[in-house]
């Protein structure tokens, strides 16, 4: 029986904490690798607005 698989994630991007700012999440690096050992596909979740705070502790 064939199966999809689909990978949703949602990474932040920007100021992290100890690392500076960053383009690529842990989380989005860690879902491309599942999709491509599932060979699934991969979907981004992104906010729906600009109100999702930037920094890292007022997440």
């Amino acid at each position: 029986m064939d199966k999809k698989v689909l990978v949703a994630y949602f990474s932040r991007t920007g100021e992290q904490y100890s690392v500076g700012n960053i383009k690529e999440g842990n989380t989005a690096i860690i879902a491309k690798i599942i999709a491509n050992k599932t060979n699934g596909d991969l979907f981004e979740i992104k906010v729906k607005n600009d109100n999702y705070p930037k920094g890292y502790f007022d997440v």
